[in-house]
């Protein structure tokens, strides 16, 4: 689901700097498509690795998906806030991810796991605000000014 909220934003974002192009949205999307897979290959470590964990598929799949949410964040907060706004939007949000995240996933890996799995998860939140921000550096207003409305006519 945030996955495609993120598509939606990013075509907007693009669309109010007057860039949209179906080719620009459909490389935006298969990028973030393809960040998403390469997380999830850490989080499959966890099995490769042997370690005891409570986590399901779709719990890996969700955790990997959060950083959708920090950007689709990002990017409306940079809408009324410009550049200054949309960084510390990506600061607070990066940092309430990596602590989400490290609280959440240290209560499912196993005492007997615990160094290496909050090793792997403290990365992991790192990793998650670093592909934030790779995919909405280039979408989000740097500036105040940058786009303008388009005349829109109503006709009876």
């Amino acid at each position: 689901m945030t996955f495609i909220a993120y598509v939606v934003v990013a075509g907007l974002m693009l669309d109010l700097q007057n860039r949209f192009s179906p080719e620009k949205l459909s490389i935006q999307a298969s990028s973030a498509l393809a960040y998403w897979i390469f997380e999830l290959v850490d989080y499959i470590t966890l099995y490769v690795a042997n370690i005891k964990t409570s986590l399901k598929t779709l719990d890996l799949l969700a955790f990997a998906g959060y950083k959708f949410v920090t950007i689709v964040a990002c990017l409306l907060t940079s809408t009324i806030l410009h550049g200054l706004g949309y960084y510390i939007a990506l600061t607070c949000c990066s940092l309430s991810l990596g602590f989400f995240l490290l609280r959440t996933l240290k209560t499912k890996v196993l005492l007997v796991s615990a160094t290496i799995g909050l090793y792997r998860r403290s990365r992991g939140g790192g990793g998650q605000a670093f592909l934030s921000f790779l995919l909405s550096k280039h979408l989000y207003f740097s500036e105040a000014g940058t786009f303008e409305i388009k005349n829109l006519q109503i006709t009876d």
